[in-house]
């Protein structure tokens, strides 16, 4: 079988294949450090819940993963497991070992600092998990596909109705779009500091399904569109999940159900508040206000 339950020897091979994907492929351009980033982000899975990891073999070798957080209070418990490489990574960077590398500097202030307050909320009862297969290997998507079916089984099998993922949405990127395509909804968002660019961390859920086919629950979400008063530079690509920019004229474009904004003069439309503008739809809000932006669900 090419996915099995994870054995302890396999940790090597899982956190090879975390450091090598991680930060979506360019772990090395934020933080120099591959061997303590996948313990950072493994060891409250890989230690406090291995039942809940499967990886996925070729030839003998660990080319991918899932972990899962099934057990409730897993904030609680991760940190635990994860305060151990915490004060390594604090040591390692006042003795000046990451000198060398002017972002790692960085990346290590958002972790202490920043990144456990832009963690986007979730209902409680809800798994989350993340997975990742080698980017070279043929058929990483059938292997992925592998991994989530064991997962959504062992959900099943305790009871669980519902799992969370999170996602990094940026600028000109549709993760957002793809995701709420396939029946998942937002259900909450922060904005992240990590990048440069605009860059949000959306929580986004679904009932766990019969199958890793979310081609069945493909779902047409209405379209977003920004109305502003005045031409924004650059608007379309700095709006995350926006579908298009109209006038007050075009309004003919805009369906039953589409979700229309409204930007004031002097008010900047930002990533982040255009995806809780979509969350509060997703969650059945019809019209209101966010972040200075106004927001109606055209009924006609």
């Amino acid at each position: 079988m090419p996915v099995r339950p994870y054995r302890p020897e396999d940790r090597a091979s899982v956190e090879r294949v975390c450091a090598e994907n991680g930060l979506r492929g360019h772990l090395d351009k934020y933080f120099c450090d591959r061997e303590l980033f996948a313990k950072l982000w493994l060891s409250p899975f890989l230690d406090g819940e291995p039942e809940s990891t499967w990886v996925a073999e070729r030839d003998g070798q660990v080319v991918g993963y899932l972990v899962g957080a099934i057990k409730p209070e897993f904030e609680r418990r991760a940190v635990r497991w994860i305060f151990p490489h915490v004060l390594r990574l604090i040591g390692r960077w006042m003795s000046g070992r990451y000198r060398h590398h002017a972002s790692t500097g960085r990346f290590v202030r958002w972790f202490l600092t920043r990144s456990w307050r832009e963690v986007p909320k979730h209902a409680k009862g809800s798994s989350n998990f993340h997975f990742s297969v080698d980017q070279e290997q043929r058929g990483g998507e059938r292997l992925g596909d592998l991994l989530l079916e064991a997962y959504f089984e062992r959900l099943k099998s305790v009871g669980v109705q519902r799992f969370h993922i999170h996602v990094f949405a940026s600028s000109g990127r549709r993760e957002v779009g793809f995701y709420r395509r396939s029946g998942f909804k937002v259900e909450d968002v922060k904005v992240s500091s990590l990048f440069k660019e605009p860059t949000c961390v959306v929580s986004l859920w679904h009932p766990v399904p019969e199958s890793v086919d979310f081609a069945r629950y493909r779902v047409k979400p209405p379209k977003v569109w920004v109305i502003a008063d005045t031409a924004v530079t650059g608007l379309e690509e700095q709006a995350l999940a926006a579908d298009g920019v109209i006038t007050e004229q075009e309004t003919s474009r805009v369906d039953a159900g589409d979700i229309v904004v409204r930007i004031p003069d002097a008010t900047d439309l930002t990533p982040d508040a255009l995806a809780m503008v979509v969350a509060r739809c997703d969650h059945g809000q019809t019209r209101g206000q966010v972040s200075g932006l106004w927001f109606d669900t055209v009924g006609y």
